[in-house]
C-alpha cells in the first residue's frame, strides 16, 4: 500500500465524482441530448443551467465541505443497534480484537469492511470510503493508513485538505467513550455474583460486517456463474463436462427494514434487508449405500429421472465400450456381467433408499403405477397395498429397466455411429430382462425386502 501515489488517489476522487454527477444528472443529460438533437437553442440553453448547479456540487472543493457534516450524519461500525430493532438510536461499535478461540466471527474476517447508519442522504460519503484506489485496495484503507501521499488530495486547498482527511479517519475509527444503548435494544443480564445481586449487563448488537460476509458467500455458492453452469450441464446438458455444484438445504431468510433496508444500514440495503439464517439443528445423518437419488414430484420412472440417469452415465458408457468391441471371448463377457451385476445393484440400493421415505409419499408424485407399488411399500392405502399384492408390477418394473438400459445403450451408438443401433436388438433387450429379472428372485430369495 505504501506505493499508492497521491496522482492514483486524486484519479480515485475524480472517478467518484464523476461517476456521481452522471449519476444525479442523468435525467438532465437526456433533456439536453434531446434538445441538441432537435436543435432547439431555448431547451438547450434550459437544460444546460439545469445541469450548472449539480456540476457545482460535484466539484471537489463543494463536495469534500458536504462530505464534512455527511461524516456528522452517518455512525459506522462493525456490529449496529438498529439491526436489532430498526427504531434503536443506540451507537454503533467498531470490533477490532482477535480472538484466542476458533469459532467463526467478525474477528476472522481479513477486511475493513464497515457498515454505516443514520441519514441515508448522507451515505454517498460511505460509497467514497469504498472507491478503488489501487488493486484491492480502497479509499477507506488508504484514509486508515494514513498515508502520506493523501497529502492535498482532498481538494485545492492544502488546509482544509488535511482537516479533512482528519474527519474521515475519525469518521472511520472513532468509538464511544461512554457507548450508549436505547430501549430497544436488547439487554442480557450475566449473572456474576446472583448471591450478592451482582450481574453484568450485555447488550448485544446486529454483527453488520460478519452478517455481510456470510450473505455474499452463501450468494456465491448459489448463484456465481460456475456454479450456474455446473447446475445447469448436471440437468440440460449431460453431454458436457460435469462438474459438482452446491445445494444449501434447510435455508431459511428474514428481512430487515420491510420496503426501506437503508433505513437499517448501508450494508443492509446492498442485501435488500435480506438476512441467511442457516439451519441450527443437530444434523440427522442417514447410512448412505451408494448415495441416495432424490426423486422430484415430476418424476414419472425411477430410470427416467435425471438424477438417476446422471449416476449411471458412467457404468452405462463403460457398458457400451465393452459391447462395441466385437470380440467374442470370456473376458469381454465376464466384463459385461459385471458392470450389469453393478448397476442392478447399485439400482437396488437406490430403490431401497427411496423406500425409507414416510409412507405415501408417492400420492403427491407422478410417478407410474407400477413404480409406486415398487418404491412406496408402505403406502397406507389400503387399495395400494391390495395392488402390491395382486398385481404383477416387479415384471413390469423389470421390463421398464430393460427398456431404460436399450434406450440408453442405442443412444451412444447412434452418436458414434460406429455400429447401427438397428444392430442392437431383441437379444440384447432380453439379455437385460432376464437379467434383472434373475437379480429381483435373488433378492427375494435372501428376503433383502427390496422387491419384497
Amino acid at each position: 500500500m505504501n506505493t499508492i501515489t497521491a496522482e492514483q488517489i486524486k484519479e480515485a476522487i475524480n472517478a467518484f465524482l464523476t461517476a456521481q454527477y452522471h449519476k444525479k444528472s442523468e435525467k438532465e443529460q437526456k433533456q439536453l441530448a434531446k434538445a441538441e438533437q432537435e436543435n432547439d437553442p431555448i431547451a438547450i440553453a434550459e437544460a444546460r443551467e439545469a445541469l450548472r448547479p449539480i456540476q457545482e456540487k460535484y466539484q471537489a472543493d463543494h463536495w469534500f465541505q458536504a462530505a464534512e457534516k455527511m461524516a456528522g450524519q452517518l455512525n459506522f461500525g462493525t456490529h449496529t443497534s438498529k439491526g436489532i430493532h430498526s427504531d434503536a438510536k443506540g451507537d454503533n461499535i467498531i470490533f477490532s480484537g482477535s480472538s484466542v478461540h476458533s469459532y467463526i466471527g467478525t474477528h476472522s474476517i481479513d477486511s475493513t469492511q464497515l457498515d454505516a447508519s443514520g441519514n441515508a442522504a448522507a451515505l454517498p460519503l460511505a460509497a467514497f470510503f469504498e472507491q478503488p484506489v489501487s488493486g484491492s485496495y480502497l479509499m477507506r484503507d488508504v484514509i486508515l493508513a494514513q498515508l502520506p501521499a493523501l497529502h492535498g488530495c482532498f481538494g485545492t486547498d492544502a488546509e482544509h485538505s488535511k482537516h479533512y482527511q482528519q474527519v474521515f479517519y475519525r469518521c472511520l475509527t472513532a468509538q464511544p467513550d461512554t457507548p450508549s444503548t436505547h430501549e430497544r435494544n436488547k439487554q442480557i443480564l450475566w449473572a456474576i455474583h446472583p448471591d450478592e445481586n451482582e450481574y453484568c449487563t450485555l447488550v448485544p448488537l446486529h454483527p453488520s460486517k460478519l452478517t455481510h460476509e456470510v450473505y455474499l458467500n452463501i450468494n456465491h455458492r448459489r448463484y456465481s456463474d460456475e456454479q450456474k453452469t455446473a447446475r445447469e450441464n448436471r440437468y440440460k446438458h449431460p453431454d458436457k463436462p460435469q462438474a459438482p455444484y452446491q445445494e444449501l438445504q434447510n435455508l431459511a431468510a428474514t428481512q430487515l427494514g420491510g420496503t426501506k433496508p437503508q433505513n437499517i444500514s448501508l450494508l443492509n440495503s446492498r442485501q435488500g434487508g435480506r438476512q441467511y439464517l442457516l439451519p441450527s439443528i443437530p444434523p440427522i445423518f442417514q447410512k448412505r449405500a451408494f448415495g441416495t437419488v432424490q426423486l422430484t414430484k415430476h418424476d414419472s420412472s425411477l430410470f427416467k429421472s435425471r438424477a438417476y440417469r446422471h449416476k449411471m452415465r458412467y457404468k452405462i458408457k463403460r457398458l457400451a465400450e465393452i459391447i462395441k468391441d466385437r470380440r467374442n471371448n470370456v473376458s469381454l463377457r465376464e466384463q459385461r456381467d459385471d458392470l450389469l451385476a453393478e448397476i442392478l445393484m447399485e439400482t437396488f440400493a437406490i430403490a431401497a433408499a427411496i423406500q425409507q421415505q414416510p409412507a405415501g409419499w408417492s400420492e403427491d408424485s407422478k410417478l407410474n403405477f407400477e413404480q409406486s407399488l415398487w418404491l412406496d411399500p408402505n403406502n397406507p392405502d389400503e387399495d395400494h397395498q391390495q395392488d402390491r399384492e395382486e398385481e404383477d408390477w416387479q415384471n413390469v418394473v423389470a421390463t421398464q429397466f430393460a427398456d431404460w438400459l436399450q434406450s440408453s445403450l442405442k443412444e451412444i451408438f447412434e452418436k458414434d455411429g460406429q455400429i447401427q443401433s438397428s444392430d442392437f436388438g431383441t437379444p440384447e433387450y432380453l439379455y437385460w430382462k432376464t437379467a434383472i429379472e434373475d437379480a429381483i428372485k435373488a433378492s427375494q430369495r435372501l428376503g433383502e425386502g427390496v422387491f419384497q
